[in-house]
């Protein structure tokens, strides 16, 4: 609209050129009463500049350049323009219109950045758009002649709309008008783009736009009384909704994962009905489920660990992992494997199914008839120690205490899982189920998993074994029972000896040997015939590399990798833990209350100095938690003191190989280092074998023969 206001100029009053802001901007005639009949938009560029600070930057320096009386205002000093770049300018001097020219010839989009004229030092703007304090300064002409000037204040249309990506078949509502009279008759929306449609229906102040197809729409908008009209960008993307993608745009990134963090922790914001423009949409928590749970810290965790290549479904919150870390990015050791996956609560009245996955990687058809039998094992235990327990008060499988199954020779084909160790779904699955309504309240205990093959061709008729053991803590509280893979007591290092009886290791003639060199030696008829054996050494600890011992380096690893399930579960306990003992003294408020023994083993798992950095007096210190493990997932820490700890390895690894090839001396056995695995292959009869003596030796392999091709160093 043309805001109309007459000044009547006596004597000789000389004539001033006004304009008004943009948003509400202003152009004022220099002549005698004039109409503007139309002011018609011209299409918009097809790259325009739309970086608000570039913006700034242009017009500085094109101010700058031209010496012009005007500046680019802050937006703090406007807070009624919704524009974020504002140019003051002294109409005496400047013509907006020349300001206009520099920003359609260097693409600069122009919804972006609306003027404010200062008139005799008096900026003119919506708020004020009161001119007489402006217009005081008069000239003399004649005495008789007087002049009727008209100053014409022209706005924009104003345009409100969600401007995030929408997908196809999506629609959304448009609402214009004119910013001062806030009406919209005889509007007009017209676009060129294909990729939307527009419905209109004149004289309302809303129109429809549906998204047809991937593009960019442009469209344009004016309501009457305007001088400008303005236009609407929207994108269109893809509708087939994408995992992770919390706000909507077509792609996952760290912006999804804080959206959801910013959705739970102020969800008047930030939730589905909030104030917060990019707040999250019901299509956005939809794709934001990660694993069909609801919208939960969990999923944030998920698209992180989803960026840095992790497999989610195999890191879910809900879910406690044994054996998984084992087989990635490396063969599981012994040959037998175990891998678990289980809920990490089990509800009150419910039963706890764990799915046990088994396979053994050395079974090939050809193998079938010498392999051993196997045998699957639960049993409530003392833990690493596993020492059996009379346990009635655990039912697994609906037996007391604990549950056997051992398989014929004909099964023995279900554990054949060849090269595919990697792949979850190629192993011989058990679903166990654990009944913990027995136990009291706050009793704690272990559960042991174990899959093993036995052999029965021993020369003395014994048994040997080989396979591994898993071992499943747990807590029962009020409500249910709450699953580890970790025991939170202290003082349970599991010593050598049963860690070797663990994995499969005998004796022979003093030397603890693999369950296949012990076979071998016993099965060997040809006493000229060579074997090769390697080495093993029992790490020290106590080794010092590069100024740090290994217990150093292992507990640096142990720390940080222990900070992802960390802080995935401060994030869901920490508005808990704030409360401190309160927590199982008399309960928060809300009702909730954890048993004793439970909120000292959260105080164990987390540390007193992890937690101090966030609950800080009586609060959850929350947003710093968020940007310290955005840290974490930045920077990695886990994967350099895993680098670290295994160079320190190597290095107290090759120190004991020269050690053990300075003791071999003159005792004729042939041995080679192979660099590429660090380890020792000794060529020997079973004879000298018996014979050798060497210091600080833990055990002896056979090191399989895909592993010691091209050997080339003798001792």
């Amino acid at each position: 609209m043309k805001k109309l206001v007459n000044i009547l100029l006596t004597a000789s009053m000389l004539t001033c050129s006004i304009a008004v802001p943009f948003a509400a901007s202003a152009a004022v005639t220099e002549k005698y009463t004039m109409q503007l009949n139309e002011v018609k938009a011209e299409p918009a560029a097809a790259e325009k500049i739309t970086d608000a600070e570039k913006i700034r930057e242009l017009f500085d320096g094109y101010i700058s350049e031209n010496h012009l009386d005007a500046r680019v205002a802050g937006q703090e000093e406007y807070p009624g323009y919704s524009q974020p770049v504002i140019i003051e300018y002294d109409t005496s001097t400047v013509q907006n219109g020349q300001l206009i020219g520099f920003a359609e010839e260097n693409g600069i989009d122009r919804s972006l950045f609306t003027f404010v004229p200062i008139v005799n030092g008096v900026p003119v703007t919506t708020a004020n758009p009161d001119l007489s304090a402006a217009l005081t300064t008069t000239a003399q002409i004649s005495e008789q002649q007087t002049v009727t000037s008209t100053v014409v204040m022209d706005y924009a249309t104003k345009v409100e709309y969600d401007r995030s990506p929408m997908k196809i078949g999506e629609s959304r509502e448009v609402h214009f008008c004119h910013p001062e009279t806030k009406e919209a008759k005889n509007g007009r929306v017209t676009t060129t783009s294909d990729c939307v449609s527009v419905a209109y229906e004149e004289g309302s102040d809303t129109f429809t736009v549906t998204a047809l197809s991937e593009g960019k729409a442009e469209i344009y908008v004016y309501a009457q009384g305007c001088a400008f009209g303005s236009y609407v960008y929207l994108e269109v993307i893809s509708s087939e909704p994408v995992k992770g993608d919390t706000n909507c745009d077509g792609q996952v990134d760290m912006a999804d994962a804080v959206l959801i963090m910013q959705a739970l922790a102020n969800p008047n914001k930030y939730g589905e009905n909030g104030t917060a423009e990019r707040h999250i949409t019901a299509q956005g928590k939809a794709n934001a489920d990660m694993n069909g749970d609801g919208l939960t810290v969990g999923d944030a965790l998920a698209i992180q660990q989803k960026l840095l290549g992790i497999e989610t479904d195999d890191t879910d919150d809900n879910y406690v992992l044994f054996g998984y870390d084992d087989i990635k990015g490396g063969k599981p050791v012994p040959s037998a494997a175990l891998l678990m996956k289980c809920r990490s609560f089990c509800a009150k009245g419910e039963t706890l199914s764990v799915d046990a996955a088994m396979g053994d990687i050395v079974l090939e058809p050809g193998n079938y008839d010498t392999a051993g039998v196997y045998e699957y094992d639960v049993y409530a235990s003392d833990g690493v120690q596993d020492h059996r327990l009379d346990d009635n008060d655990i039912i697994v499988n609906g037996e007391q205490g604990g549950y056997e199954k051992e398989y014929s020779k004909d099964d023995v084909k279900l554990f054949d899982i060849g090269k595919n160790f990697e792949n979850y779904d190629s192993y011989h699955h058990e679903i166990t189920e654990i009944d913990f309504s027995g136990c009291k309240t706050g009793s704690k205990g272990c559960i042991t998993f174990a899959f093993y093959s036995k052999h029965t061709n021993d020369p003395d008729g014994g048994v040997s074994t080989s396979g591994t053991k898993r071992f499943l803590y747990y807590y029962v509280g009020e409500d249910g029972t709450t699953v580890s893979s970790v025991d939170e007591l202290p003082g349970n290092a599991q010593p050598a000896e049963a860690q070797d009886a663990t994995w499969g290791y005998v004796k022979y003639n003093g030397k603890t040997v693999s369950a296949e060199l012990y076979r071998l030696l016993s099965e060997n008829t040809d006493p000229d015939a060579e074997l090769t054996v390697s080495p093993e050494f029992a790490t020290d600890y106590d080794y010092e590399y590069k100024g740090k011992t290994i217990r150093e380096y292992r507990d640096e690893w142990d720390y940080n990798s222990g900070l992802y399930e960390k802080y995935g579960q401060l994030f869901k306990q920490g508005d808990q833990l704030k409360y401190g003992e309160t927590l199982y003294i008399t309960g928060i408020p809300g009702g909730e209350r954890w048993a004793e023994e439970y909120y000292y083993e959260r105080i164990r798992f987390y540390g007193e100095e992890f937690l101090a950095r966030y609950i800080v007096d009586g609060e959850f210190l929350r947003e710093k938690a968020e940007a310290d493990y955005a840290a974490v997932l930045d920077e990695k820490p886990e994967h350099k003191a895993y680098l670290a700890f295994h160079e320190a390895i190597d290095a107290y690894e090759r120190n004991m190989i020269q050690n053990v090839m300075d003791q071999l001396g003159d005792q004729d056995i042939r041995c080679e280092y192979r660099e590429d695995f660090n380890d020792l292959v000794l060529y020997l009869t079973a004879e000298k074998f018996e014979v050798l003596s060497l210091e600080k030796v833990r055990r002896y392999v056979i090191p399989s023969s895909d592993q010691y091709p091209g050997l080339t160093v003798d001792c």
